[in-house]
């Protein structure tokens, strides 16, 4: 018999029964060429992306990507126990793993891959870990999956072919709103932007930001992957370009920008990822600004007085303003001294912005409008990996396992 015709088989497999016949008295059916692994059944999307093969998880019945326990030791916080049928057993979660909370439901974008399977993949789940959309590639050959992005109800997730066989490199990607993840929509990327990446993503509305070394900034539609438009790169007076944020219909990244003095100072633009950015927020050469991060309520930045050289400050302040899109608008105040030499954002959201703190494994949890600081500190065997993001409850943190070459997934309550 061959995989692809195990059907009555692999729905009883996946619902618990003892027997084909459970299956087949219910009209189950998959498609031909599908995965049967365990509980999980993958199958073929009908279309290729970025000509790779992509394969979606169906399942007759729910799964949990994960299970929540408490960490060791650690009070207010708890570790994800991952369901390897899904991951794999050497399955590694990605720092590029995303969080959004619109206020009524929480979704996870985790990104993943396991070397035994050969597979790469973004799973969206709820909080709770129940699963809600998997996509995976196979990373035998050219193909790869990366940069999930969630947020403004939309979702998002990078494809890529490398060069292979004669064949030129290939980006694209699927698209669907978050409310209806099995309304994929896919496209691909022509022509090929110059350069390399894209290394950082910010989801909006209507627009999808990619970054593509060495600093050029890229739009496209966020529902269909069309229109693609380069807003802003690197020149002259423009040394580099990092750090979007999504604000409404708004980007925000930092510039280091040469003077007409030849000094160097770091400003916050703004764009609608269609037209050329303006300043939102300007620095000067002995204070520079940056790190600019979307907190639902609030704006949070950066300030950086005294450059001693390109990247480090004799001393960084946090910076907030109540939420605008227009300069005029913001009110800005200081919320207080960062431990940091440099800029040290890692993650923000619903009135808080996340730093590292003055300890290795510490991180700083801002609120504000309170304008004070929470410390939390990673359990022993953890070191900060990246922030998928701040709810309206945690913080999110992917750590790197001392004990484990797998990455993990820790919630700190902080609500």
């Amino acid at each position: 018999m061959s995989r692809s015709h195990r059907t009555a088989i692999a729905v009883a497999l996946a619902t618990g029964a003892c027997s084909p016949s459970a299956a087949t008295e219910r009209g189950d059916e998959l498609l031909p060429g599908a995965v049967v692994e365990r509980t999980a059944i993958w199958e073929d999307l009908p279309f290729a992306v970025a000509g790779c093969t992509v394969q979606r998880l169906v399942t007759p019945k729910p799964l949990a990507l994960f299970e929540w326990a408490p960490c060791k030791g650690q009070d207010r916080c708890s570790e994800a126990v991952w369901q390897d049928e899904i991951i794999g057993e050497d399955g590694e979660i990605g720092r590029r793993t995303s969080v959004d909370d619109d206020g009524r439901t929480v979704r996870i974008a985790v990104r993943y891959d396991s070397d035994v399977a050969q597979k790469a993949g973004v799973i969206v789940a709820r909080e709770d870990g129940a699963i809600e959309l998997g996509l995976r590639t196979s990373t035998a050959g050219p193909c790869n999956m990366n940069v999930p992005s969630v947020g403004h109800a939309r979702f998002g997730v990078l494809v890529t072919r490398t060069a292979s066989a004669g064949e030129p490199v290939r980006e694209g990607g699927l698209l669907a709103p978050l409310d209806e993840l099995a309304t994929l929509t896919p496209f691909e990327l022509e022509p090929m932007p110059p350069g390399s990446g894209p290394d950082e993503a910010a989801m909006g509305p209507s627009r999808w930001l990619w970054r593509f070394a060495p600093d050029q900034l890229l739009t496209v539609s966020s529902v269909d992957g069309t229109d693609p438009t380069v807003f802003a790169q690197r020149s002259s007076a423009i040394l580099a370009l990092g750090g979007p944020t999504a604000i409404g219909e708004a980007f925000l990244f930092e510039a280091i920008e040469r003077t007409g003095d030849g000094a160097l100072q770091g400003s916050i633009q703004r764009s609608d990822g269609a037209t050329a950015p303006i300043s939102l927020i300007a620095g000067s050469p002995d204070a520079w600004v940056g790190a600019p991060m979307f907190a639902h309520s609030h704006l949070g930045w950066q300030r950086g007085i005294g450059p001693t050289r390109l990247g480090a400050f004799d001393r960084v302040e946090l910076w907030a303003s109540r939420l605008a899109e227009d300069s005029t608008a913001l009110e800005p105040y200081e919320v207080g001294e960062l431990p940091a030499k440099g800029w040290s954002s890692i993650g923000a959201g619903w009135g808080r912005y996340a730093t590292t703190g003055a300890l290795p494994n510490e991180l700083l949890l801002w609120d504000l409008e309170e304008n004070r600081s929470t410390s939390i500190v990673l359990p022993a065997d953890h070191a900060f990996a990246a922030c998928p993001g701040v709810t309206r409850s945690a913080l999110w943190v992917v750590p790197e396992l001392r004990t484990s070459p797998r990455r993990g997934l820790l919630r700190f309550a902080c609500g």
